[in-house]
């Protein structure tokens, strides 16, 4: 497809999906499926593994949001697809969506998985051998948890106010609904992020007439002194960090991602091997971004 071609199709000239529809449990059993059962479905499963597996295909997917086209993506949601539907979904999506373009309407996606894995921090067990990266029933069960919950993203008042009411009141509503899954769905390209942070952090933060004003405005506020007493580590070493953390991911190809799992780990130690890096700047990172898994679980609240 040529440039005109994606310009065209999607506005503002960006290929990447843009959070666009994507495909529920409904759709394919004709009933809306209730907390219940979608808990019930991730119960059994082994909790660690289960978390691991989730945050895996969300890397896997954001990484594929990256690509100035939607080639990975419809090729990840296949495998998706083909690894996470038991035959009785997926013969339900062939029949009823044959000519759906997968990267036009996915299956999975980041606030589904972001809820999923909140879920299964929450209700899962430790039973060593109810791992879905290892067994295939237990995969289809959380492919199916998956689907489920594309459908429960919405709470029932939530429905009512974008069916109910004025056209302009339930425009409002949709509005205000979509903000925070749009912010989590499309994040700024990470060269938006890397300029704009170099003119807030190195920039303007080292010019004597801004410092001046924010500490005016700002109770005396030291910026750069607060975050390394907060974070105990330097703000431009952390952002350095978190930018290659970033770059680690990205510059990884697809292919890499899928026979490789282990490129998903960071090694506290080998990764910063080769830099400047101390260790004790690499922990304090770490410790600003990631946390234990047993406080995460703890962490992960109620539905």
């Amino acid at each position: 497809m040529k440039d005109a071609d994606l310009n065209a199709r999607y506005p503002g000239g960006i290929p990447g999906y843009s959070g666009g529809p994507y495909h529920t449990y409904s759709e394919l059993f004709d009933r809306i499926p209730n907390w219940e059962e979608f808990e019930d479905l991730l119960r059994p499963l082994d909790r660690v593994n289960t978390a691991l597996l989730l945050s895996r295909l969300n890397v896997h997917i954001r990484h594929a949001f990256q690509e100035p086209t939607r080639a990975n993506l419809g090729w990840l949601q296949g495998f998706l697809v083909r690894n996470f539907l038991d035959d009785d979904a997926l013969g339900r999506l062939k029949q009823r969506f044959a000519t759906e373009k997968l990267e036009d309407r996915p299956l999975f996606h980041p606030v589904q998985l972001l809820n999923v894995l909140r879920t299964a921090l929450r209700v899962c067990g430790d039973a060593a051998d109810r791992r879905p990266d290892q067994n295939e029933a237990d995969r289809f069960r959380l492919g199916t948890a998956c689907l489920m919950a594309s459908d429960l993203l919405c709470t029932e008042k939530e429905t009512k106010q974008i069916l109910e009411g004025d056209e302009e009141e339930r425009s409002r509503n949709l509005m205000v609904q979509l903000l925070s899954p749009f912010e989590v769905v499309n994040p700024a390209k990470p060269a938006h992020l890397i300029f704009r942070s170099y003119v807030q952090f190195r920039m303007l933060l080292k010019d004597n007439d801004v410092l001046e004003e924010i500490r005016k405005t700002c109770r005396n506020l030291d910026f750069e002194a607060e975050f390394r007493q907060a974070a105990g580590i330097p703000l431009d070493r952390w952002s350095a960090l978190l930018f290659s953390a970033y770059s680690y991911y990205l510059g990884r190809s697809r292919d890499e991602l899928v026979r490789q799992p282990e490129m998903f780990i960071i090694n506290r130690t080998s990764f910063i091997s080769i830099s400047q890096v101390t260790q004790n700047e690499m922990d304090r990172f770490l410790g600003t971004v990631s946390g234990p898994f047993a406080a995460l679980s703890a962490d992960s609240g109620a539905r």
